[in-house]
């Protein structure tokens, strides 16, 4: 199983992180479309804990954005 980050595909680049699914704790009913999400690695994972909402997605690649505002 895996960890992934939900982004808009659709939404400009850099995309927000909507949402966070870590399919190694938790059985889902349903995941977002394979397009909208990307693998973590558990280094990426555990970033996102001190700040869930300073990630997005860029070209397939998560960054912080949390010092470019």
């Amino acid at each position: 199983m895996a960890q992934y980050a939900q982004f808009d595909p659709k939404a400009s680049q850099p995309a927000p992180v909507l949402g966070w699914y870590d399919t190694d704790q938790f059985n889902y009913r349903n995941l977002p479309a394979a397009e909208g999400l990307i693998t973590l690695n558990s280094s990426q994972w555990a970033l996102h804990y001190n700040n869930p909402h300073a990630f997005a997605v860029l070209n397939g690649k998560l960054i912080d954005i949390q010092d470019k505002a």
